[in-house]
């Protein structure tokens, strides 16, 4: 959920239906909570969990997973979540940052990317190799930009990119 921001965005355009955002910051939740309020939004309403086990099984069209993917400890069980919550012609959008060169360990390693979600980025081919290895079909993907990081008088590319699967 963070702020709520894409929630907020969407869930005008699904009503009456709901949108549910989950994070694991009760900062963020209450945050979410509150603007949601502000904003008469009702329809999206707000949790703070680190996994989906509140979700009801096959309860979900849609669940977005944006710019959270790489901060998981868990991926593979997360995608079993996922894959639970989802209903039978549900999608799974995914935006996130993903890697073009190879970053070092140390690199992983320090704090400041870890906290940017950088640290644990991937190439876009192994992310959707695991989402198909959990039993998702990729229907599209989009690199967005394509930028550099400086780490130690090096450049590393990156790229954001948006995966949907079914």
């Amino acid at each position: 959920s963070g702020t709520g921001h894409d929630a907020f965005q969407i869930a005008p355009l699904i009503a009456p239906g709901q949108i549910t955002g989950i994070d694991i910051t009760p900062e963020m939740v209450d945050f979410a909570k509150k603007t949601a309020q502000k904003l008469n939004i009702p329809n999206a309403v707000f949790h703070q969990a680190s996994n989906l086990m509140l979700v009801k099984p096959e309860s979900q069209d849609l669940i977005l997973v944006n710019n959270v993917f790489n901060l998981l400890s868990n991926k593979r069980d997360f995608l079993q979540q996922v894959r639970t919550c989802l209903r039978s012609d549900g999608f799974l959008v995914m935006a996130d940052e993903f890697t073009i060169d190879t970053l070092p360990e140390s690199l992983r390693n320090d704090p400041a990317f870890k906290c940017g979600g950088i640290a644990d980025a991937q190439k876009m081919e192994f992310i959707i190799r695991l989402y198909q290895e959990n039993g998702f079909k990729i229907l599209r993907k989009e690199k967005i930009r394509t930028y550099e990081i400086k780490y130690n008088k090096k450049n590393y590319q990156l790229t954001s990119g948006l995966l949907i699967f079914h």
